[in-house]
């Protein structure tokens, strides 16, 4: 018995290594010798139940409908969108977020290990592990009236470049693409770490 649950293992990493070489090709050799996965930690749904053995899915992105944020004020969320879509061109508050630390992906639910598919943008700070963490302004009811000046100074040390930095250094990312693949993070001791290499 052992060994069969041994070989239908093997099989079912082998499904996924393939379909993200094939699918996630552009962003596997991105970060190529990071050594850390990133993950995302989300609810558990019925669309994750009903997955194939829970292994791997795809998830459409709401970056083109914009989400609603978790724990900030939603006008100090589109006053970031709109300094964001100055610099980088896309609203960076709605996009995908994930870091390196699955702790703290496991915060917010379970972690899944994170692959956009295909193309995709991203946007890091080197300044801040998590942005919200950091503005003072989600505290208060009324906004200061220089808020977006003081934002922009904040929010100029944003890059979108260099993504191996920010997983090796336990950054939040935001991610800009139309799908992505979430891996169950069981995966991440096996042979799915050669994919890093």
């Amino acid at each position: 018995m052992r060994l069969v649950e041994f070989l239908n293992e093997n099989k079912r990493i082998d499904v996924i290594i393939k379909t993200l070489k094939r699918d996630c090709s552009i962003f596997l050799k991105e970060i190529k010798g990071s050594q850390r996965f990133l993950f995302r930690g989300i609810e558990d749904t019925p669309e994750i139940k009903a997955s194939v053995r829970g292994d791997i899915f795809l998830r459409k992105s709401r970056i083109s409908s914009g989400r609603k944020p978790l724990s900030m004020r939603q006008k100090l969320h589109d006053i970031l969108n709109r300094i964001f879509y100055k610099k980088f061109g896309w609203n960076v508050r709605d996009g995908v977020f994930v870091t390196s630390q699955y702790g703290v992906a496991d915060t917010y639910g379970h972690p899944w290990i994170f692959f956009p598919k295909g193309s995709y943008k991203y946007a890091w700070s080197p300044n801040a592990y998590d942005l919200f963490a950091k503005l003072p302004h989600h505290r208060y009811d009324e906004l200061p009236l220089d808020i977006e000046e003081i934002l922009e100074e904040e929010l100029r040390h944003y890059k979108d470049n260099d993504l191996k930095t920010p997983i090796n250094q336990y950054r939040e990312i935001s991610f800009n693409c139309e799908e992505y693949y979430l891996v169950n993070s069981q995966w991440q001791e096996t042979d799915l770490k050669e994919i890093l290499k």
